[in-house]
Order: structure tokens, then C-alpha cells, then sequence
């Protein structure tokens, strides 16, 4: 495919789903996994910037953008199986993942359970310890449902309205996510094949995965 293809974005069929991803640049394959209610077009500025010197392959998970929603519950380990079957998909041996917020949990989950297909990683407002959730209460329900009140006029939300086939059930299931407290534990995760790096600022995804 042509620049202008990927752009366009494809699909790829795994685990049952239909998987939506555009290739932008040239390089080494770095996989771009945006936040929770976040699309590829979301992520702005940061795609262009860092496919100056990157493949980058942006990932629209379960449930968001063009990817329809599947009887599947929304969970880290699913979504991860999703990325590891997308990188063989593309006849990759490893890749490179930057995760932003829900995209980080995702690839925690990947490099926990298929190191063979990470090299390195970069991560940016991700919780690497379950303690950094909310706990399986009400109290945090109301929190996820408060959020969701605040954010409802967002730019981001207005995408995620206009190119989620059913984004009540996504908004739903982002929530169980949070609220099960279910955030990938990697304090134990000290000696793998991949590595992590906690990103504060778009520019160290590049010097990290360099």
C-alpha cells in the first residue's frame, strides 16, 4: 500500500474481531495504541511528528473508532491478544508500542504475555501497579460516570461518537475496566526480553524506542 492508503487505514482480522489500524511513515515498526474513548485521529499532532522517522502502525482497540465492538468483554488481556496476533499479522517478528493511558495497559498486558513479539516500550499516563485504580466499589463507578458527564462536549468524545458503532457499550465497558481494578502488575516484571520506559512528554516515545 501507498502513503496515502495506510492513511485511509485497513483492517485486519484477529481473534474473532476486525481490527482497525493505519500505517503511516517508514522505519522501524513502532505500534501506537491510543487512550480510552481516543481514536487515531485523536492522538493529533503526535502521529505525523513521530512517523518522521517511524513506521508507525496506530491502532483504533476494541469497541473504538472504526473498530467495531464484538461479544467480548472489554478487558487489558483480550485487547493485547488482539496487538501480538495484529504484529504477526503484519509479518513482523517484534515491534515497538507506545501506549497512552488505556493503549498502556494494553501493552503491559501484550509484553506480559507475549514478550516474543515486544522490543521495547513506551508509556505515557499508564498505571503499572494495580494500587494506582480505583477499587471495585461504587464510589469509583461514580467517578468513571462523572468523568464520562465532564467529557461528554470533549473534541474526543464528539470522534468517538461519530465513529463508534456502539459507543454506549464502550463507554460502559471502559469502566469496568476501571473499576475491576484490573491494571496490569508489572513491579515483579523487573528481568524480560522487552523493556518499559514511563513517558512525561511526546518527545522521550522516540528516544526511548530509539
Amino acid at each position: 500500500m501507498n502513503t496515502d492508503e495506510n492513511q485511509r487505514g485497513t483492517y485486519a482480522k484477529v481473534n474473532g474481531l476486525d481490527l482497525y489500524y493505519e500505517i503511516h511513515g517508514s522505519g522501524q515498526p513502532l505500534v501506537l495504541l491510543p487512550g480510552g474513548f481516543m481514536t487515531m485521529e485523536a492522538m493529533g499532532e503526535l502521529v505525523p511528528q513521530l512517523a518522521a522517522a517511524r513506521r508507525i502502525i496506530g491502532v483504533e482497540l476494541q469497541g473504538h473508532g472504526h473498530t467495531a465492538d464484538i461479544e467480548r468483554p472489554l478487558r487489558f488481556e483480550f485487547m493485547a491478544d488482539d496487538i501480538a496476533a495484529l504484529i504477526g499479522h503484519l509479518g513482523l517478528e517484534q515491534a515497538d508500542i507506545f501506549g497512552f493511558s488505556l493503549g498502556g495497559g494494553v501493552a503491559l498486558q501484550t509484553a506480559i504475555r507475549h514478550p516474543e513479539v515486544v522490543r521495547k516500550q513506551a508509556l505515557a499516563s499508564t498505571p503499572f501497579k494495580r494500587a494506582a485504580c480505583a477499587s471495585r466499589t461504587r464510589w469509583s463507578s461514580l467517578l468513571c460516570l462523572g468523568a464520562a458527564k465532564r467529557t461528554a462536549t470533549w473534541p474526543v468524545s464528539r470522534l468517538l461518537n461519530s465513529r463508534c458503532s456502539r459507543p454506549r457499550r464502550m463507554q460502559a465497558g471502559t469502566r469496568h475496566i476501571m473499576a475491576s481494578s484490573r491494571a496490569p502488575n508489572c513491579s515483579s516484571r523487573s528481568s524480560q526480553n522487552f523493556s518499559i520506559h514511563l513517558c512525561q512528554r511526546p518527545a522521550e516515545v522516540e528516544e526511548r524506542c530509539a
